[in-house]
């Protein structure tokens, strides 16, 4: 079955308060989508990234190798990829991942992709189970939480934003690893309303929409919770850095 990987790097950033757009931002001697693209080369030697604030400054840090698609405005992850359509004709499912988790292994990439055909699924997931959210697993704090259904698959997420008290102690979170059926991935996608705190567009509605169609999604639990973590500001790149040190 043919795939392709969507990498999202058009946010802003913002919380990082660096002159480099954040996926340019180095970590460990290479930029933190350096780090990424590395970890996928094999999977996905050429994969789309999206791209906006900033995009020329990542182009021309990244050279000609990858195939780019221009978020015109951030207006979240489903219009993110949305933007990338153009460039996915060509594939029956589609891998999304955001560009600012560089530890993500491509054995989970792998278990996703296999959970999705093996299933014969719309879409499938990652998910992370952190012990808690302190010291390192701060970096998961704000997170959506994974609800799952009676029969272990995964229901709904609910945005950290959006959560309630009780939702918020939740510990298996989503990292926004995707696996989606291409077909039904464009049949699908503008539904997504932006019907929450942050005004935006999520991917993660997705997954609702879906269970409501009375499909079952498959939800692979990462078996290393680090290779969930992502960079937001400085001290998450420092968190983050410390273990790509000792791969």
């Amino acid at each position: 079955m043919s795939s392709q990987l969507v990498i999202l790097a058009g946010g802003q950033g913002k919380r990082m308060n660096h002159h480099l757009p954040k996926p340019l931002v180095p970590i460990a001697g290479k930029s933190i989508i350096e780090r990424l693209l590395e970890r996928m080369r094999d999977l996905f030697p050429k994969p789309v990234i999206v791209i906006g604030h900033k995009s020329q400054e990542i182009r021309n840090a990244l050279g000609s190798s990858y195939t780019y698609a221009e978020q015109k405005e951030q207006r979240g992850t489903g219009d993110a990829l949305l933007s990338a359509k153009e460039a996915l004709s060509d594939f029956e499912t589609i891998v999304v991942i955001p560009g600012d988790n560089p530890l993500v292994s491509r054995e989970t990439i792998e278990a996703m992709l296999a959970d999705q055909e093996g299933n014969n699924s719309v879409m499938a997931m990652a998910t992370i189970k952190v012990p808690n959210f302190e010291n390192e697993f701060k970096v998961c704090e704000r997170y959506g939480r994974v609800i799952r259904s009676s029969d272990g698959s995964a229901n709904r997420i609910v945005e950290f934003k959006d959560a309630t008290d009780e939702e918020k102690k939740i510990t298996e979170v989503n990292p926004s690893y995707y696996v989606f059926d291409t077909n039904w991935l464009w049949e699908n996608i503008g539904k997504i309303k932006p019907n929450n705190a942050a005004g935006e567009y999520y991917l993660t509605d997705l997954l609702n929409i879906a269970t409501e169609q009375g499909h079952k999604v498959p939800a692979v639990k990462v078996k290393n919770p680090i290779e969930g973590m992502g960079v937001n500001n400085p001290e998450e790149l420092a968190i983050v850095e410390k273990y790509i040190q000792n791969l």
